[in-house]
């Protein structure tokens, strides 16, 4: 259960492979365990890299809702890992520049 803003939600968590870490805490805190008949009915999603790819990729064309959280989240390791952060830093940049933005920020 999750109280916010005087509302009451029971929160739905699901996962694709069993952490105990993960799973204490999630019954710990009240949360129920997410059952295919469920099925979108879910708050969040303890997932693999891999079955992220899977289930969010551009042909699949599941999407988040508003609701809903995801521990890993399509090319992460754009972000990070340092070479490729730095590579998208460097062209977020100059696409900046080529509109005549401040770049001083960045």
């Amino acid at each position: 259960m999750y109280v916010l803003k005087d509302r009451v939600f029971n929160v739905k968590w699901r996962s694709d492979f069993d952490k105990a870490c993960v799973t204490v805490n999630f019954e710990r805190r009240g949360w129920h365990k997410w059952k295919e008949s469920d099925q979108d009915d879910w708050n969040i999603y303890w997932a693999s890299v891999y079955s992220t790819k899977q289930v969010f990729s551009s042909d699949s064309h599941i999407r988040l809702g508003d609701h809903q959280l995801i521990n890993h989240f399509p090319n992460h390791y754009e972000l990070t890992r340092k070479d490729l952060m730095v590579k998208n830093m460097k062209r977020y940049r100059k696409e900046v520049q080529r509109e005549g933005r401040d770049t001083s920020v960045l």
